[in-house]
C-alpha cells in the first residue's frame, strides 16, 4: 500500500529524488526504471535536487505523490492530496491518480 497524504510528511533534510526513493531505500531495494517513468508522470524531474524548503507546495506535493508511486504498491489511499494547493496546483495533482491507474497499473483510493 501506498499513502499520498495532505500533510506531505516530506523528510526536510532530503532532496526531492531522496524523499521519492525513500520507500525503496528502506525496503533495500535498488531504483530502477520505474522512477524516470514516476518522475515523468509527476512533472518533477527539474526539481530533484531541491529540498522540500524549496519547492513550492504543488512541487512538494507531487514528490509525495512520486514517493507513493516508486515502490509499485497495489493500491494507493490519497487523503485530500490536493487541499492546501492553489487551483493550477489543483489539477496537476488532481492529474496523477488517474496516470497511476493508466501508465502503471496501479489503484488509488480517495
Amino acid at each position: 500500500m501506498g499513502f499520498i497524504f495532505q500533510a506531505l510528511n516530506l523528510v526536510p533534510t532530503l532532496n526531492a529524488l531522496e524523499n521519492i526513493l525513500l520507500p525503496l531505500t528502506i525496503a533495500g531495494r535498488k531504483p530502477d526504471r520505474r522512477v524516470d517513468g514516476v518522475v515523468q508522470i509527476t512533472g518533477i524531474g527539474d526539481r530533484l535536487r531541491h529540498r522540500p524548503s524549496e519547492l513550492s507546495g504543488g512541487q512538494q506535493q507531487r514528490v509525495a505523490a512520486a514517493r507513493a508511486l516508486v515502490s509499485r504498491p497495489e493500491i494507493i489511499f490519497a487523503d485530500e492530496p490536493t487541499g492546501n494547493l492553489d487551483v493550477q496546483g489543483r489539477r496537476r495533482v488532481a492529474r496523477l491518480p488517474a496516470q497511476a491507474v493508466d501508465d502503471l497499473g496501479q489503484t488509488i483510493v480517495r
